[in-house]
């Protein structure tokens, strides 16, 4: 998947300016050296899920947007990321780019319906409550379908969050972590939709549950 091509395809059908700036801001964002797995793979993986999904989204360029920008703003440990990558995509919605230095110098690029649209989907990707619209489930489902990948998969996905991680201490990390994921494994469900559920739920479950013992084991241990 050519990712430059593909936002440029979502951004021409949406706005009117050149999408050129707003890629090169996201590039910036995304390629953070901090980032090992909130980054533009992360991104690519989140749209590929996309497009093979059974699921119809309501709205399928709202959807894409939220995919794209949900991650924009990633600061290690911050409780609002969200939060603040909705304000950042609310920006760029409204005036094609987000380093303006006068917000006066452009008019509203996207349906400010369709903006507000797009901030709620990146704000169900905090995970503190159960999604209820078709598309927010299926944003939700996405972001969190690497916990039912293969066990290869899903350990490389760990690795790369401790990575994230790296300068806290390790035993703080490991009983933190094992709380985010046991969160996860309390739930009734994983996944809000039933072409997630269907695929990952089970696999999601084992990974889990190995993860959060390893974690804790070796926290006794330590």
């Amino acid at each position: 998947m050519n990712l430059q091509n593909e936002w440029y395809r979502l951004w021409n059908r949406n706005a009117q300016s050149d999408p050129a700036a707003a890629y090169a801001e996201l590039l910036t964002a995304y390629n953070q050296s901090h980032r090992a797995y909130h980054n533009l793979d992360h991104i690519r993986d989140c749209l590929l899920q996309l497009k093979n999904c059974a699921v119809t989204p309501n709205d399928t360029d709202a959807v894409q947007l939220a995919l794209w920008l949900h991650d924009v703003v990633y600061e290690i440990g911050a409780p609002d990321n969200e939060e603040q990558s909705a304000q950042w995509a609310a920006t760029l919605l409204q005036y094609g780019i987000v380093s303006v230095e006068s917000k006066q110098v452009e008019s509203m690029q996207i349906e400010s319906a369709q903006a507000e649209t797009v901030r709620a989907l990146i704000l169900a990707t905090k995970h503190h409550r159960s999604p209820i619209a078709v598309d927010a489930k299926l944003v939700v489902d996405i972001d969190l379908s690497i916990l039912g990948r293969s066990p290869v998969e899903f350990a490389q996905y760990e690795s790369r969050i401790r990575t994230e991680y790296q300068q806290m201490d390790e035993k703080q990390y490991r009983s933190g972590r094992a709380k985010i994921l046991r969160g996860f494994l309390e739930r009734k469900s994983i996944y809000f939709t039933d072409h997630f559920r269907a695929k990952y739920e089970e696999q999601a479950r084992e990974n889990l549950v190995e993860s959060i013992v390893a974690l804790e084991v070796k926290n006794y241990a330590g």
